[in-house]
C-alpha cells in the first residue's frame, strides 16, 4: 500500500464511534499508505454534483439522515438522524402482500416490488379514491420456493401506499417520528438564519431509498408549503443516484 493514497468515507451522526487517529495510526504505520483522507459522504454527494452547500437528504436500507453542508464542512448540530428507512417499506410490503411469502427469497421480492413498482403519489387520499373507484391494479410474477410454479401477486394500493410512510411514518408505526419534509424543515431551521436560504436552494437526495418515481416532486410541494416563500426551493437527484455512486463519484 505504500504507494497509494487511501480515501475513508464516514457518517455525520457515526463520528463518536470512528476514531480517526487510530485509523491513521494503522493506515501510515501499519500498511505505510502514502496519503489518507476522511470525508463525509453527505459532501461526497454535494460534491458529486458540483455544489459545496446544501442539505443531504440519505435514505438508506437500513438507515437515514439528514445533513447539511456548508462549504463542504458538515454543520454537525444540526444533523439529523431520521428513522425510516428503505428496511421499513420492504417489512411494509411483507406484512400486507402475503404472498410474497411464497417467494424463494421474501426480502429480495419486497425489495423488487418496491424498486419496480412503487411510487410517490402527489396527492395520496385523491389517488387512493380513484385507484378504489377506476379498479387499478398491477400484476406481479413471484418464483415459489418449490421452483415449480409463478405465483401472481396483485398490487392495488400497496403501491402508492408503501412509499407514502415517508410523509406518514405512522403506516410503519413511527407515530413519533416526524415525516420527512418536516425532518428536512428542522435541520434548516436548526442551522444558522444566513445560511437557511442557501441550504434551501440544494437539497439534494441521495441513497437507494431516493429512487422512488415522483419522491423529488412530492418533496418541492411538501416542502413549498412549510418553507418561507422567499427561499428559491430547489430539490435535485444526486449524481449517480441510480446506481447509489453519488459518494464514489465524488
Amino acid at each position: 500500500y505504500a504507494r497509494y493514497a487511501i480515501v475513508l468515507t464516514d457518517s455525520a451522526l457515526a463520528r463518536k464511534e470512528f476514531d480517526r487517529y487510530s485509523t491513521a495510526l494503522d493506515l501510515f504505520e501499519g500498511v505505510r499508505a502514502r496519503a489518507a483522507c476522511v470525508v463525509n459522504t453527505a459532501v461526497l454527494s454535494l460534491i458529486a454534483s458540483d455544489l459545496s452547500t446544501g442539505v443531504v437528504v440519505d435514505v438508506g436500507a437500513a438507515a437515514s439522515r439528514v445533513v447539511p453542508v456548508y462549504e463542504r464542512h458538515v454543520i454537525a448540530d444540526a444533523c439529523r438522524e431520521w428513522r425510516v428507512t428503505g428496511n421499513d417499506v420492504d417489512s411494509f410490503l411483507q406484512s400486507t402482500l402475503p404472498n410474497v411469502a411464497a417467494d424463494k427469497n421474501p426480502a429480495r421480492a419486497a425489495r423488487d416490488i418496491k424498486e419496480k413498482h412503487c411510487r410517490v403519489a402527489m396527492h395520496y387520499h385523491a389517488e387512493l379514491r380513484a385507484m378504489a373507484e377506476g379498479g387499478q391494479e398491477v400484476i406481479v410474477n413471484l418464483n415459489c420456493k418449490d421452483d415449480c410454479r409463478v405465483t401472481t401477486l396483485v398490487l392495488r394500493d400497496q403501491a402508492i401506499t408503501a412509499a407514502e410512510m415517508y410523509f406518514k411514518p405512522q403506516l410503519c408505526g413511527k407515530a413519533r417520528t416526524p415525516s420527512l419534509p418536516d425532518c428536512i424543515v428542522e435541520v434548516i431551521q436548526a442551522c444558522d438564519p444566513h445560511l437557511r436560504h442557501l441550504l434551501a436552494r440544494n437539497i439534494v437526495l441521495a441513497g437507494q431509498g431516493c429512487l422512488l418515481p415522483g419522491l423529488r416532486e412530492r418533496l418541492t410541494m411538501e416542502l413549498a408549503q412549510r418553507l418561507p416563500e422567499a427561499f428559491d426551493l430547489g430539490v435535485r437527484d444526486a449524481v449517480g443516484l441510480e446506481g447509489n455512486r453519488s459518494a464514489f463519484i465524488g
